[in-house]
């Protein structure tokens, strides 16, 4: 235990002295920008520690990321209020996002959710709680964005972060991107010929998302842990790196988790020909 903590130091100073550097490495500026929204719910008593972790986690992940590509500093849009979150909050986050994205760059778009969720019948995707017993679907964000029209980002990465359920996370640190991860991130968010989206969620249909007080979401751990450790499996090959065999990667580690933290996230693709 206490070498795996002085690891996951040492894995976060690498990972903040990345942000800081490296966006001199493989720089694309003027390529296009990264537009992150971050929906965190907050409003019930006892959550704040979790919830602030895995608002902390997927900052770094994106900014790790944008910097890995060259696009320096994502633009962020937030809605962690802790009062109740309404759908037309979430709505208003897109529509600031749609109205930045240029379509003569190679832009990004991040949407993460991390809060309640459940699932509707005959729906694989979550619908996340709101405020008023109201519901707002994951599917939904997918079909706006599909009707972007030429504005669609090149990838649009979205993260339900809940549970999957019909009405832990282990201390996951993350291995630092540097200028030899390039290569493979832009084979996964740039060298689509087509616009993508691609969408995940914590937990399949049925299962209930888990989380604790320390290090948050075991989904968001899971996740970056595999996405960081693929990159350098595949430093030597970076064209073997896919959405899909990181699916597959991320759903094996969920299968993999003992009793009732085994839960199997959930992956879909689109691609956008219109």
């Amino acid at each position: 235990m206490l070498m795996f903590k002085i690891m996951k130091k040492i894995i976060i100073l690498f990972e903040l002295l990345l942000i800081f550097s490296s966006s001199g490495y493989a720089s694309t500026t003027g390529l296009g920008k990264m537009y992150v929204c971050v929906v965190i719910g907050k409003d019930e008593n006892g959550r704040d520690k979790d919830r602030l972790s895995d608002y902390t986690a997927i900052k770094q992940f994106c900014t790790s990321v944008s910097n890995g590509l060259g696009y320096g500093s994502p633009l962020f849009f937030e809605l962690t209020m802790k009062n109740q979150i309404t759908p037309m909050q979430i709505n208003n986050l897109l529509n600031e996002v749609k109205i930045r994205v240029n379509s003569n760059q190679k832009d990004l778009f991040v949407f993460y959710f991390s809060g309640h969720g459940q699932n509707q019948k005959g729906n694989t995707l979550p619908s996340f709680e709101c405020g008023n017993q109201q519901l707002y679907h994951m599917s939904s964000i997918i079909t706006q964005i599909k009707k972007w029209g030429k504005q669609k980002p090149i990838t649009s990465l979205v993260i339900g972060d809940c549970c999957n359920q019909v009405v832990k996370n282990d201390e996951y640190g993350t291995i630092g991107l540097n200028k030899l991860a390039y290569t493979g991130l832009k084979k996964l968010f740039l060298d689509n010929a087509q616009p993508q989206i691609i969408a995940w969620t914590a937990a399949s249909k049925g299962q209930v998302s888990y989380s604790n007080y320390t290090s948050g979401s075991l989904f968001l751990g899971l996740f970056r842990n595999t996405f960081y450790t693929l990159l350098a499996d595949t430093y030597a090959t970076p064209n073997m790196i896919s959405w899909n065999l990181l699916a597959s990667k991320v759903i094996e580690s969920g299968k993999s988790r003992n009793g009732l933290e085994k839960v199997i996230p959930y992956f879909e693709k689109h691609i956008c020909y219109e």
